[in-house]
């Protein structure tokens, strides 16, 4: 890792308004990282052991084991490129990090090591805006945010006044699916409409 671990993860006494991923009850210590990094967002894994943070425009992750104390282990930090702008951060289960673009629809499944950190799989969702992931309480779906622009309708009046034009929805995914076939995570993919003409739903932000 290019970066020293203890320059990015500090004890500080006030919250900086970088946002965190859940869970809310493994809060990790304030972030303070090199002014070229310029990370968006961060995540604890669901132990508590390590620390996930995204930064879109060096299209990187980089992941951290932490110790008793959420500080960095001595050399666990290490990075890995992605294709898109990454975002959110969702912490899985079996203690992967489901990574999403910030415009677009990709997500990628990233694991970390003291080794190194990897894409594991790579999936993408007919949206963009994703504005936010969470796990279902079973632990078994993540509930992604995000809006869907047709590639059929137009900017017209009716178009606009009946949706066609822009969806908020909620994309209901299988943890497992990730590794399946395009055509087969596309069939276990549930899409919940947020709104709807006469109710419609502001950004699912």
């Amino acid at each position: 890792c290019r970066h020293d671990a203890t320059g990015w993860i500090q004890l500080a006494r006030q919250q900086m308004d970088l946002p965190m991923a859940s869970p809310p009850q493994q809060r990790v210590q304030p972030v303070s990282y090199p002014d070229s990094i310029r990370p968006v967002r961060l995540a604890a894994s669901l132990d508590g052991t390590q620390l996930c943070v995204s930064s879109p425009w060096q299209h990187t992750v980089w992941c951290f084991t932490l110790d008793d104390r959420g500080m960095p282990l001595a050399d666990s930090c290490s990075q890995v490129r992605l294709k898109f702008f990454p975002g959110h951060i969702a912490a899985l289960p079996d203690g992967g990090w489901l990574i999403a673009d910030a415009y677009g629809g990709h997500l990628a499944v990233v694991r970390h090591s003291t080794a190194a950190t990897s894409v594991e799989s790579a999936q993408t969702i007919f949206g963009h805006h994703i504005g936010g992931i969470d796990l279902s309480p079973d632990g078994q779906s993540l509930l992604i945010t995000h809006q869907g622009l047709s590639r059929v309708a137009h900017s017209t009046r009716d178009d606009i006044h009946w949706g066609s034009v822009m969806q908020n929805v909620v994309s209901l995914i299988d943890v497992s699916s990730f590794r399946l076939s395009k055509q087969e995570f596309d069939r276990q993919r549930r899409v919940i409409p947020l709104g709807d003409t006469g109710n419609a739903a502001g950004d699912p932000g």
